[in-house]
């Protein structure tokens, strides 16, 4: 079950993005659950609370609290929640990867780009039930760590350190060794120390990768044009 916000105070622009969503998720593709909030504070009360989403479909512009403020909001509370900033001002666009935004709409090209980013957000949510996972087996413990759940991975002395969306774990090995245990397209080396998990990156500039947590990580200069194109190829599937 998916469940979608949608934070609009505008109730036209909300009921068209219902729609368009209906119209993406027809009954037996996956089942959802959308939620129209056309008052921001309702919404940031309902944050507040605990409540919590998939996808958040926000507007930028409102009146008391804006969309940068309440992505502020959800991210204090949800760092893997997919947020889609719907605006016709394209100048908030750096302010919304910032926070870690998923995409950017604009409103005159909702039609067009809204159901490409739903499509890849069930894709990547699909992937999630994806089996494969890397072991970590020794005497003290045995831990089963998902794929699609490693942001990166770093040596660290004679270990290497995997970071996940549910904190860090530690095995005594190298990273080549790991990197071919892994036997995936989505790991990309952005240093001769650094394993990053594509699926989790939200935008690649200069010699900096950014991930979906918030994380900024160094390229090394050696590796950025093999990074870059190695991305892009993998966006562009």
């Amino acid at each position: 079950m998916i469940r979608i916000a949608i934070v609009d105070d505008e109730q036209v622009i909300s009921h068209q993005l219902e729609a368009q969503v209906e119209e993406y998720f027809p009954g037996d593709k996956m089942e959802k659950e959308v939620f129209i909030f056309t008052d921001p504070v309702e919404f940031y009360s309902k944050v507040e609370q605990g409540e919590w989403f998939e996808i958040y479909l926000l507007d930028i512009e409102m009146p008391g609290i804006g969309g940068m403020e309440l992505a502020d909001k959800i991210r204090e509370k949800d760092r893997s929640g997919y947020l889609l900033f719907i605006t016709s001002h394209v100048e908030y666009a750096v302010e919304g990867y910032e926070r870690n935004a998923y995409r950017f709409i604009p409103k005159s090209l909702l039609a067009e780009k809204l159901p490409l980013a739903l499509q890849n957000i069930v894709e990547e949510l699909e992937e999630r039930e994806d089996q494969r996972a890397y072991l970590i087996q020794n005497s003290l413990r045995c831990e089963r760590i998902p794929f699609h759940t490693i942001l990166y991975l770093y040596k660290q002395g004679k270990n290497v350190v995997f970071v996940t969306e549910s904190g860090t774990s530690q095995d005594r090995t190298t990273l080549s060794e790991v990197y071919q245990a892994l036997d995936e397209e989505s790991f990309i080396y952005i240093d001769r120390g650094y394993l990053v998990n594509i699926r989790h990156v939200m935008k690649v500039k200069n010699n900096e990768v950014y991930l979906r947590d918030g994380t900024t990580l160094y390229i090394s200069r050696s590796h950025v044009q093999a990074v870059k194109s190695r991305i892009s190829a993998y966006w562009r599937k």
